[in-house]
């Protein structure tokens, strides 16, 4: 397990919800994401466009997977912890833990990779966010 990154309180919704009233599969995948964007914005504090749009470089999802633990139902009010799991010279792989309470219910992996946005070839991590990763790294 890495080091915890960044910490999101979340409700699920109705509309989450599979017809067996249990949150549908990829819910857990959106979860994720939105948590990624809190933790580009917040805690490595870059604008939204500026990471998501950016005119250099793109940072495609390469792999994601999720692991189901426990049920996530409607109306129930969870959790989810971002962790860097590793780095590489291009891209970086984050691990979720989607809890209940102190109760692990769901993990999500998602690796992203740094990409050149005219060639579309890999590229280095940027080194604002390199550095980012090392000091975590340093700190475990």
């Amino acid at each position: 397990m890495g080091k915890e990154l960044f910490r999101q309180k979340f409700t699920t919704s109705f509309l989450d919800a599979d017809p067996a009233g249990v949150l549908f599969f990829s819910r857990a995948l959106e979860v994720a994401h939105r948590c990624y964007e809190g933790f580009v914005t917040e805690i490595l504090q870059f604008e939204w466009t500026t990471w998501f749009h950016n005119s250099s470089w793109a940072l495609p999802v390469v792999h994601c997977d999720a692991k189901y633990m426990r049920p996530l139902y409607p109306g129930k009010n969870y959790e989810i912890v971002l962790m860097l799991k590793n780095r590489g010279g291009s891209s970086f792989t984050l691990l979720y833990h989607i809890l209940e309470g102190s109760t692990l219910c769901v993990e999500v992996t998602t690796t992203h990779s740094f990409v050149d946005r005219v060639e579309g070839s890999k590229r280095p991590i940027p080194k604002k966010i390199g550095d980012f990763f090392a000091s975590v790294a340093a700190s475990v």
